[in-house]
């Protein structure tokens, strides 16, 4: 199902019309949108599409562009500007488990398409990356993340492709993408090993996407030019850059569910190790439930500032919390019994577990009870 995210919080869309700003009924529940006039509708079908209407005369924008007041369709990493406040739309279709290609090959067929022989290096400006179709994506000095996730700098989804699966960024000695995805990068059919340098026409391989790379031709003079870099924006590892080999963040428990159902599912512990977690029977969700009582997507966890909220997804046969029935979201106070369907779980949030870190790779584990 559809959700908004915004900072570090997420906040799951129901089916139905939601308000955008103001504190009316059913009014997306952000807290920096409260004081923002009733500026938009967003409208989530039964088979989980969206779209988004600016109401009145508000300045509203998806990805840069303002709209009108006809309905916008949004897609999975659109970016949505309300009054200088700005969200991202995310569909967890496009945002679950990352499948893992058997037999991946070190050589594709897409190799030619980098030129034979060595490519010529670049300079540290103007790098760009350029889709089959022509679109053109900039990369920014502090450099470029690329995934799955919504809120990465360019959103690239599909079969094989991580959450954050590799990273762009300028250096001294021109442009290196870094790979951090579970299935590979590959530049031009070969496999990155790691960090590697970048030229110019290299084809970046990305699940089953193909990126050009571009940027500014090398100057002759490129001793002279690293060190003009070097004292206006920096090297890689200093100032607002980050090092591209920096190590990734190791997820923190914030909560667990362990199942209490009777069943081969009973026992069963899910550690969750960021701020939103979907559960379900579909395979999408970070929590799946393999019942026939359970809904695909069912309901939904989110972690904010002031605690932990449940959120039920429409369910057929019901979300519960402490054997009440829930519609739209209930806050969660300490050790909770829940019931998605016939499955009973009871929720432990972690006390003092810091804030979510974006950079969190995992999200859900599963252990068994040991017999």
């Amino acid at each position: 199902m559809p959700y908004i995210v915004i900072g570090a919080e997420r906040f799951a869309l129901p089916i139905g019309d939601t308000p955008v700003g103001g504190t009316g009924d059913g009014t997306l529940c952000i807290p920096q949108l409260a004081r923002v006039p009733f500026a938009a509708v967003i409208s989530v079908m039964s088979d989980g599409t969206a779209t988004l209407r600016r109401t009145g005369s508000h300045h509203v924008r998806l990805d840069g562009a303002e709209i009108g007041d006809e309905p916008r369709a949004l897609a999975h990493g659109t970016r949505v500007s309300i009054a200088n406040i700005e969200l991202t739309f995310g569909d967890i279709r496009e945002n679950g488990s990352t499948a893992s290609i058997q037999g991946v090959e070190s050589i594709d067929p897409y190799a030619a398409l980098g030129g034979s022989g060595l490519t010529a290096p670049t300079a540290d400006s103007g790098g760009r990356l350029v889709w089959a179709d022509g679109r053109i994506v900039l990369i920014p000095a502090q450099g470029l993340i690329i995934g799955r996730e919504p809120t990465a700098g360019m959103v690239v989804t599909g079969k094989g492709v991580s959450r954050y699966h590799a990273m762009v960024a300028p250096t001294l000695r021109g442009y290196i993408v870094r790979d951090q995805s579970e299935n590979g990068l590959f530049i031009n059919g070969q496999r990155v090993d790691g960090e590697q340098l970048l030229g110019q026409g290299d084809v970046l391989s990305i699940g089953e996407h193909r990126l050009r790379f571009e940027a500014d031709s090398a100057e002759m003079d490129a001793p002279a030019r690293s060190i003009a870099s070097a004292q206006t924006t920096g090297s890689l590892a200093q100032g607002p850059r980050a090092p591209l080999s920096a190590p990734i963040a190791r997820a923190q428990l914030l909560a667990t569910l362990e199942v209490m159902t009777n069943g081969p599912l009973k026992g069963t512990l899910f550690r969750i190790e960021r701020a939103v977690a979907h559960v379900g029977r579909a395979e999408h969700n970070e929590v799946r439930l393999r019942d026939t009582s359970v809904s695909g997507s069912h309901a939904t966890l989110t972690r904010r500032s002031e605690g932990w909220v449940l959120l039920d997804l429409g369910s057929t046969n019901g979300t519960y919390v402490d054997g009440e029935r829930v519609s739209g979201e209930r806050r969660l106070s300490g050790a909770t019994e829940l019931r998605f369907g016939d499955m009973k779980l009871v929720f432990r949030p972690i006390a003092g577990s810091a804030p979510e870190d974006d950079s969190t790779r995992a999200v859900v584990g599963v252990r068994n009870r040991p017999a």
